[in-house]
């Protein structure tokens, strides 16, 4: 079953932003993406992963920018926005959506 068109652009901006992110920033030489549903179909799960110079996530996020935008994003669609991260140990992203695309 498809997904919701808010789901499918928050999915697509988020991925969009990581490779940006990954290619400016990161200087990893390799970036892992896994886009999982829950088995009963409410919830999709989204990690993207890379093993790059790594991030000050508080800095990162105060900052503005294209994480705060996917958090933004993530946030008013009633899902979870998670960014592990410390310099010298690459980042983590990790996304929850309700797959209604609905906000609590």
């Amino acid at each position: 079953e498809g997904l919701p068109e808010s789901v499918n652009l928050a999915v697509y901006r988020i991925v969009q932003e990581s490779l940006t992110n990954c290619v400016r920033h990161s200087r990893s030489q390799t970036l892992e993406m896994a886009l999982v549903r829950d088995p009963a179909g409410s919830l999709l799960q989204l990690r993207i992963a890379d093993q790059g110079v790594g991030l000050d996530v508080r800095a990162a996020l105060a900052a503005g920018g294209g994480l705060a935008g996917m958090r933004e994003r993530v946030q008013l669609l009633g899902g979870t926005f998670e960014l592990l991260s410390q310099p010298g140990q690459g980042a983590t992203i990790q996304v929850l959506l309700p797959d209604s695309g609905n906000s609590p």
